[in-house]
């Protein structure tokens, strides 16, 4: 699990889970005690789970996130997501945003990445539902988390996603993190 990312996503975020949200944060925690790198929690369970069951989590490996598909996206709440991910001193803020329109996707994104760079927070943005090309340059931009996703076939869960298929992709990923790199250099 050191180089895991656990997540239990809530069905009302576009996940399958339909554990009760504490029961959710509990086992998130338990996967931090197992070893894993980072934990992804939705943002809004912070509204939904009372302080108390939040208290003990360690925060510097928290990724704080935000789903929703892109005409959803109301004003205020990737700057919510930033202003919390900051607050409780979490490992990053995701917004991952669910775009047919990719220049829509990439407007927000990018705006959300710079954003993030101002206020001093890691950030990792996630298109989904639209292109490969717009995550591999989100990521060559400064997102944190370079996103692929894996086929059914190989246990993955990516129908309908843009996955990784070919050595050319292959390629293009190793040019995305050699940008990422010189982007993150001073």
């Amino acid at each position: 699990l050191e180089k895991a990312i656990v997540t239990v996503r809530a069905w009302w975020e576009s996940g399958a889970s339909k554990i009760p949200d504490e029961e959710r944060v509990e086992l998130l925690k338990a996967a931090l005690d197992h070893g894993a790198m980072l934990v992804d929690l939705e943002v809004l369970t912070l509204e939904r789970v009372e302080s108390d069951k939040l208290r003990d989590l360690d925060w510097s490996r928290v990724l704080l996130s935000l789903h929703a598909p892109l005409e959803e996206l109301g004003d205020g709440q990737a700057e919510y997501l930033l202003r919390e991910a900051r607050s409780l001193g979490a490992w990053g803020a995701k917004l991952a945003v669910k775009a047919g329109d990719a220049r829509g996707a990439a407007e927000r994104l990018y705006w959300f990445l710079s954003e993030a760079l101002r206020m001093g927070v890691r950030a990792a943005a996630m298109p989904y539902g639209c292109c490969k090309g717009l995550r591999l340059s989100l990521y060559a931009a400064g997102s944190a988390i370079l996103y692929v996703c894996a086929r059914s076939e190989i246990g993955g869960t990516a129908e309908g996603q843009p996955c990784l298929e070919n050595d050319t992709d292959r390629s293009l990923v190793e040019c995305a993190k050699r940008l990422h790199e010189a982007t993150l250099k001073p």
